[in-house]
C-alpha cells in the first residue's frame, strides 16, 4: 500500500498554499474513540449534533466558513470539558460539563474566556488516515510537555499527505512534515509568534493563492484586502503591499494512504526582484 506522507516527501510536494481555508475554528473536547468521519459518526446527543450542523450552516449563510473539530488530551477527561473558538486571530475558551449546554452557546458573543497564549492542535485521527496517528502522536506528546498542556489532539484538519499536521491558534497557522528533532526550535518560534517557514502550510484564514502570496510580504501580515486578476492585496505593518498571484504547477498527488495517485497541482510563488 502506498503511504501518502512518504509519497508526498519523495515527490517533494510544496507545503505552502495547502492549508485548509477556515474563517472560524470550533474545537470541541470529545474524548471517545474517533471514527474515520468523527463529526458524523459519534455518540453525541442528537441536539448537540444538530447544533453543530446549524452553526456551520448559519456561518455559511453569513459567508463565514466554520470548521468544527473534536479534540482530546492524553489525560482521562474530567467532568469539565473544553470548547475553543477562534476567529480574526483571537481565541476563546468555554468550559462545560453537559454537552447539551453547548446548544445555548453563541459563537459571536456569550460566556467565553479570551486566551492569549498559543495553543497547538495536532491531527492524530488514525482511523481517517494511518499517517496522522503514526506521525502525529509523537509530535503531540512533545508539544504537550513543552506547553504544559496547551497541546491537543484533533481530528482531521485536511492534508493527510503532509502529516504530521499542526494547527496553531489564535493565529490560525498550519504546519506539516514536522520532525521530532526540530520540535524545540519550532515551539520556541511559535511561542514568539514567529513563523517556522520550513514547515509552513499557510494561514488558514486566507484562500490558497493568498497563502502563497503572504510569503512575499516585506511587512508583517495584518489582513487581506482583496484579490484581483493579477495580485493579492494585503495590509501589513508597513502599509499596503501588492503581491503577484502564484503560478500553478502540476504534479502527482496521493491524497490518502491506499488511494490511487492522481494528477494534481499546487501554487508556486512568483519571484519578484526587490529594489
Amino acid at each position: 500500500m502506498l503511504v501518502c506522507s512518504e509519497h508526498c516527501r519523495a515527490e517533494k510536494l510544496p507545503l505552502l498554499g495547502s492549508a485548509t481555508h477556515v474563517d472560524c475554528w470550533l474545537m470541541i473536547e470529545y474524548p471517545n474513540v474517533w471514527q474515520a468521519k468523527a463529526l458524523l459518526e459519534n455518540d453525541l446527543p442528537r441536539d448537540v449534533v444538530k447544533w453543530i450542523e446549524d452553526t456551520v450552516q448559519e456561518g455559511s449563510e453569513r459567508n463565514v466558513h466554520i470548521r468544527p473539530q473534536f479534540i482530546k488530551t492524553r489525560a482521562n477527561p474530567k467532568e469539565t470539558k473544553h470548547v475553543f473558538m477562534n476567529r480574526n486571530n483571537q481565541l476563546w475558551q468555554h468550559r462545560f460539563e453537559d454537552y447539551s449546554t453547548l446548544t445555548t452557546l453563541d459563537l459571536m458573543s456569550g460566556d467565553w474566556d479570551a486566551l492569549e497564549e498559543q495553543h497547538y492542535f495536532v491531527c492524530t485521527n488514525g482511523r481517517r488516515d494511518a499517517c496522522c496517528s503514526r506521525l502525529g502522536l509523537p509530535i503531540w506528546r512533545e508539544l504537550y510537555e513543552r506547553s504544559a498542556g496547551r497541546a491537543w489532539q484533533t481530528t482531521h484538519v485536511g492534508g493527510h499527505r503532509f502529516a504530521p499536521n499542526v494547527l496553531t491558534l489564535p493565529d490560525g497557522l498550519m504546519f506539516g512534515q514536522l520532525e521530532i528533532g526540530d520540535i524545540d526550535d519550532f515551539y520556541e518560534r511559535c511561542e514568539a509568534r514567529d513563523i517556522p517557514r520550513r514547515f509552513y502550510r499557510g494561514r488558514s484564514q486566507l484562500p490558497e493563492m493568498a497563502q502563497v502570496c503572504e510569503i512575499g510580504l516585506e511587512g508583517d501580515f495584518e489582513k487581506l484586502i482583496g484579490i484581483n486578476k493579477t495580485h493579492a492585496i494585503f495590509e501589513t505593518s508597513i502599509g499596503r503591499e501588492d503581491v503577484p498571484l502564484p503560478e500553478q504547477k502540476n504534479h502527482p498527488v496521493l491524497g490518502s494512504c491506499g488511494d490511487e495517485v492522481i494528477d494534481g497541482s499546487s501554487y508556486v510563488p512568483v519571484k519578484v526582484a526587490r529594489a
